[in-house]
């Protein structure tokens, strides 16, 4: 059975004031024409949802830092090893006076300032005896061994590379107050091996800005020269 124009409409119209959306009079188009009627329904429809205010929600949780990027200028050695980002001579010498350029080489999460060539690793040259004793806050040379640092400190802080041995320092730098220190006779010495324990003069010892250091084998470090730019 078929329904007439005026049934459909009708039909139309009841459910548009059953949805509670606004009809036209018996005078309008969508009296006479459904589809007027369902164009007229859509219409204030897509009004309704115009007028709609989105809420925002709440703020979520601020994500994991993302991994460092690779910077500008690095260092690599000959098999594709990053040695690390690279600070050249000039800008190395106004940090540091006459110094190699800088690798800044990432050791277990520390920044190290690693004075490089194209042959590897630079020796640190003009340096006393005394830049490269450790100094301790007991009296017998026990606990952290500490090495001074420049004044002002340097950001950098560069590494020592004294023979086959690396020295650098660690955060934070400190003035503070030592009682013993540990010396060696010569540079070729190596300085992973304990030194000779001196106690330090004065009472109640000796005033140093220094820091934590850490010894390795330059082995360690694994760079196969020659080193060059990328």
């Amino acid at each position: 059975m078929s329904l007439s124009r005026a049934s459909v409409s009708a039909c139309v119209i009841i459910l548009l004031l059953a949805l509670g959306v606004p009809v036209a009079s018996a005078q309008s188009p969508a009296a006479t024409n459904p589809l007027w009627a369902v164009w007229l329904a859509i219409r204030s429809l897509q009004q309704q949802i115009n007028n709609i205010q989105l809420v925002p929600g709440p703020k979520g949780d601020v994500g994991e830092t993302g991994p460092r990027g690779p910077g500008g200028v690095r260092v690599v050695d000959s098999i594709g090893q990053d040695v690390g980002a690279y600070i050249h001579g000039s800008q190395a010498a106004a940090l540091l006076g006459e110094t190699p350029p800088l690798a800044m080489h990432d050791i277990g999460g520390t920044l190290v300032g690693l004075p490089v060539s194209r042959d590897g690793l630079v020796q640190t040259s003009g340096l006393s005896f005394q830049d490269y004793w450790f100094l301790h806050l007991t009296t017998d040379c026990s606990g952290d061994r500490y090495i001074r640092t420049p004044t002002p400190a340097l950001i950098p802080t560069p590494a020592l590379v004294v023979g086959t041995t690396v020295i650098y320092p660690t955060e934070p730098i400190q003035t503070l107050t030592f009682y013993s220190r540990e010396e060696f006779d010569a540079a070729h010495q190596d300085l992973r091996l304990p030194g000779l324990c001196r106690a330090l003069p004065g009472v109640p010892g000796s005033t140093e800005r220094a820091a934590v250091s850490v010894t390795m084998d330059a082995s360690a470090l694994g760079f196969v020269p020659p080193l060059v730019l990328q």
